[in-house]
């Protein structure tokens, strides 16, 4: 495989690929400095690709690896999934005010969500893989994909009830 080629398959990958490290590392140098590792190891194994893999999933895998490991040897625990991309632009302040809040409750709970189901959900609910794709790069079945998620998503929507029910009794 020419340069020209590895640009025409990989490079394509390139902001997915960083969304995932920003949001796992959280600081912009360490997700730019591991996109750019990912693609040397990438164009290290640039002969062992074949064209009928995957590489969106290989991509994908890559930076996890990447980012898993930095993260280890730093001894961080916390990993922010959702960035400030994501706030819907509401018609009035109330609402903005409304969503931001809403936001920000979703931060934390996803925040507190153990490791392998914070990416899970990356992937799956934020970037738009599928069970299939995630399993892939993960390297878990189809259904411990599936299991993670479920338990993601239920703890999520059972913290956003107790909060607002909360919110609601006390005003």
């Amino acid at each position: 495989m020419d340069i020209n080629e590895f640009k025409n398959m990989v490079i394509p990958f390139k902001n997915q690929m960083y969304r995932l490290a920003k949001r796992l590392l959280k600081e912009i140098e360490d997700a730019e400095d591991s996109v750019q590792d990912a693609f040397v190891k990438l164009w290290q194994k640039r002969n062992e690709l074949d064209i009928n893999k995957n590489l969106q999933a290989l991509s994908m895998m890559t930076i996890k690896n990447i980012c898993l490991d930095k993260l280890k040897a730093k001894r961080m625990t916390e990993l922010r999934l959702v960035d400030e991309d994501m706030m819907v632009n509401n018609s009035t302040p109330l609402e903005n005010l409304f969503s931001k809040d809403l936001k920000e409750q979703i931060l934390i709970i996803i925040d507190n969500l153990p490791e392998q189901q914070k990416i899970i959900f990356q992937f799956r609910d934020i970037e738009g893989f599928s069970n299939e794709e995630v399993a892939e790069i993960m390297k878990m079945t189809n259904t411990t994909v599936r299991t993670n998620l479920s338990r993601a998503r239920k703890k999520v929507r059972e913290l956003l009830v107790k909060n607002y029910r909360y919110e609601y009794y006390e005003n």
